[in-house]
């Protein structure tokens, strides 16, 4: 309960919590149980839009963190494809030109359409 008044105070915003245990029969409620039902009316009051603007779930959090680690960087491509040149110039050697330039193409075009979906 600490931390949800301490939010409240440094945003400046109304908050509530309402803790429920199935093990405990008696609710936890910030800052008081008149308080919650004002805070939640005035949320139900707010269009549909503005409540769920920033809402965020557990999926969400998770898919923001993932996309803020760091990326693959070229040089890591370059050691990887270093580490298999023996496949890499068997493939050459099995593959007439125009397939390979055609897996490349379909690689980049893969590698470029992963990028522009990668929220900046």
């Amino acid at each position: 309960m600490k931390k949800v008044s301490e939010l409240s105070t440094l945003c400046d915003v109304k908050a509530c919590a309402i803790i429920y245990s199935p093990y405990d029969s008696k609710l936890e409620v910030w800052p008081s149980p008149l308080g919650a039902q004002h805070v939640l009316a005035d949320f139900k009051r707010m269009p549909e839009m503005d409540q769920s603007k920033k809402m965020m779930n557990q999926e969400s959090i998770l898919r923001q963190r993932i996309t803020k680690l760091p990326q693959p960087q070229e040089a890591t491509v370059v050691r990887v494809m270093e580490g298999h040149r023996e496949t890499f110039t068997k493939i050459k050697e099995d593959h007439p030109v125009e397939k390979l330039q055609q897996l490349q193409t379909w690689l980049v075009d893969g590698m470029n359409l992963q990028a522009q979906q990668q929220p900046k």
